[in-house]
């Protein structure tokens, strides 16, 4: 194979995960419930605000406020506010809570957070739409952060093309970041820019010269994860110090690099620090944090039982844990996820002894920080000043082995990064307590993590394995997110009950338009033919609309009536055999409501078919009101029932 034809066969390995991974997020954010990933419902309120008001949020120091995550940095929600401007999300109040929402992960029944309707498949119309529209800028950070991977471990490992994109395929086929991209979350974004950050330091490390554009790029790189996330002060604290560590190795006076530093992280951030000091008197607005949420249990003291849970959740849900950490596959899922990463750390001990090898007694010194090929630079800004790099004496003395070329600053780097994740995090499960326990807050540690992870497993394969390798982890990657999504996730909520919002046109198959009291109409109704017959069962499902709110569970009546006049047979019900009663009804909701009436013993013919509302109280029925008709306490509907099925 010719260089070119090899080169091109990589670019199209690429694109073909690139693809995959949109692919899989998509499906993620489709077949996951909204509302169920943490934090959502606050994270959709910001962009809603940002959306309709044109201006960020002013939360008070106190719990309950309208916009629950508004205090957060607010990059995301201006992006994700975009496409939301163009959509009419008043009817989000129409999204409830599950009451008993059970957070504990073995064996609980109630793992959904929200209540689920029909109303939330496609098309998409209202809260849905805007609630989509938010996720899929999520995916879209997503790919930013797999793209921005695959620089990092095309740097990391001198321009190997198959293990950069191994390291490609090992941030985008994990699920837990295919989840958290397919949620309306900032740490999607948080990821990417982790990433930026990452590779930039990396460059810095690898020979980019810090000139003053090279320092302005990492400014506005700090400044755009000021207005992310918290989380991000780790990679972007490690960038500057590289930075500060380069300018110092050359011996110059730094102050210009310092100052176009400064003035472009200042200049994308500083409104943002001064915003929140000038509100709230916290330049981070952490007090607000702590108002919204007082219910907050701490962590305790640090000590082995913490630190020892905190690594056990960190690691279970930084590639598996699902919906408000309450879902999760099983036990023996993790223990193999550790094998891989026992397997990664003992490849990365092997590559730290064979570099030590080869200093004391000189041997080859490929395999650890060889000089490399020259790689591409950062696709936030062109290289300046770096000289090329020779190539690698891929193959000279290397023996039976072929062991891959690694830098051993970038991933140090990278795994240094993670470290501090993890540290901060201790701190703030300390400060926090369960809240912490969550692996997305790595996230923008995740390209460096993953660098780490295909250093280990290149080391202990030792031979020229670089496409298997990245072949195995993208095809083993994806079957484990099919995986998760289907059988762990999809399966935990349950079916969504048949209400529709106001914003979704619903338009029965037989049009009745009866207004019942002032709280209800009923639009029509849809009978299922072929089951009324003599013998069967007769399926009706009744079309209704609330015109108001109503503090009362009322029962919906379907009666059967002969030509006599008697009662043949009828279905007293709570709407939805109990499971949405009509207190919880909101104005403009439409209601698909089903029944059965038992039609064993009734012969065919023609009957009338009553439909009505009661208080189960004082069994007083709600008066009917229909065009053209006198007011009833009843809807009359004509039914023919066939004779039974020969």
């Amino acid at each position: 194979m010719t260089q070119g034809s090899g080169r091109c066969a990589s670019v199209w390995a690429l694109l073909v995960l690139l693809a995959t991974y949109v692919a899989l997020a998509v499906a993620y954010s489709v077949l996951v419930p909204i509302g169920e990933t943490p934090d959502e419902i606050g994270h959709i309120q910001f962009v809603r605000y940002v959306a309709t008001h044109r201006r960020l949020p002013v939360q008070e120091l106190r719990p309950n406020n309208e916009v629950g995550e508004g205090h957060q940095a607010p990059l995301f929600y201006i992006l994700a506010a975009i496409p939301n401007a163009f959509v009419d999300a008043s009817d989000l109040g129409t999204f409830r809570t599950n009451a008993a929402l059970d957070f504990a992960v073995d064996g609980a029944k109630n793992k959904h957070a929200m209540i689920h309707t029909q109303g939330e498949e496609w098309p998409y119309t209202g809260y849905v739409l805007a609630w989509h529209l938010t996720r899929w800028v999520s995916v879209v950070s997503g790919l930013l952060a797999v793209v921005l991977a695959y620089r990092l471990g095309y740097l990391a490992f001198g321009g190997d093309e198959a293990l950069a994109t191994a390291v490609a395929a090992a941030v985008a086929f994990n699920p837990e970041f295919l989840f958290i991209s397919g949620a309306a979350s900032n740490d999607a974004l948080a990821a990417a820019l982790g990433a930026a950050l990452t590779l930039l330091g990396g460059q810095l490390l690898a020979g980019r010269q810090p000139t003053v554009r090279t320092s302005a790029v990492l400014g506005v790189d700090c400044g755009l994860a000021a207005l992310t996330k918290l989380t991000l002060a780790v990679p972007a604290a490690l960038a500057l110090g590289v930075l500060l560590y380069r300018l110092a190795s050359l011996r110059q006076r730094p102050w210009r690099q310092l100052a176009a530093w400064g003035a472009a992280a200042a200049g994308v951030s500083g409104w943002w620090f001064a915003r929140n000091l000038s509100l709230y008197g916290d330049a981070l607005a952490l007090n607000v944090d702590r108002a919204q949420n007082p219910g907050l249990v701490r962590g305790g003291p640090p000590d082995l039982a913490l630190l020892r849970g905190l690594l056990l959740v960190a690691r279970d849900s930084y590639f598996a844990r699902f919906g408000w950490m309450n879902v999760a596959p099983p036990t023996r899922v993790y223990d193999w996820l550790t094998l891989l990463l026992a397997a990664a750390a003992a490849g990365l001990l092997i590559c730290l002894g064979r570099s030590a090898a080869r200093r004391l007694w000189g041997a080859d010194r490929r395999g650890m920080d060889g000089p490399g090929e020259p790689f591409p630079q950062s696709l936030v800004a062109p290289e300046e000043g770096v000289a090329p790099a020779p190539p690698s004496p891929v193959g000279k003395g290397a023996g039976r082995l072929d062991l891959p070329t690694i830098r051993a600053s970038v991933l140090a780097l990278g795994l240094g990064c993670l470290l501090a994740l993890m540290a901060a995090q201790l701190a703030f499960a300390i400060g926090k307590g369960p809240s912490a326990y969550q692996g997305r807050y790595l996230f923008p540690a995740a390209a460096g993590a993953a660098v780490g992870l295909v250093a280990g497993w290149s080391q202990l394969l030792a031979f020229r394995a670089r496409w298997p390798l990245a072949a195995v982890t993208a095809v083993a990657g994806v079957a484990f997110s099919l995986y998760c999504l289907l059988r762990v996730i999809v399966p935990a909520y349950p079916e969504p009950i048949p209400v529709y919002p106001p914003s979704r046109e619903v338009r029965p198959p037989t049009a009745v338009g009866a207004r019942l009291g002032e709280d209800f109409e009923l639009l029509g109704y849809e009978a299922d033919e072929a089951s009324w017959r003599a013998g069967g069962c007769g399926a009706i499902t009744l079309y209704w609309r609330a015109r108001q709110r109503t503090p009362v569970n009322y029962t919906v009546f379907v009666q059967l009536i002969d030509g006599d006049g008697r009662l043949v047979t009828q279905s007293d019900s709570w709407p939805l055999k109990g499971r949405f009663p009509t207190s919880r009804w909101l104005p403009g909701e439409k209601v698909l409501d089903a029944y059965e009436l038992d039609l064993r013993g009734v012969g065919p013919g023609r009957y009338r078919l009553f439909v009505g509302i009661y208080d189960l109280a004082d069994m007083r029925r709600l008066p009917v009101y229909l065009a053209g008709q006198a007011p009833s306490d009843r809807v009359e509907l004509e039914r023919s029932i066939a004779p039974p099925a020969r």
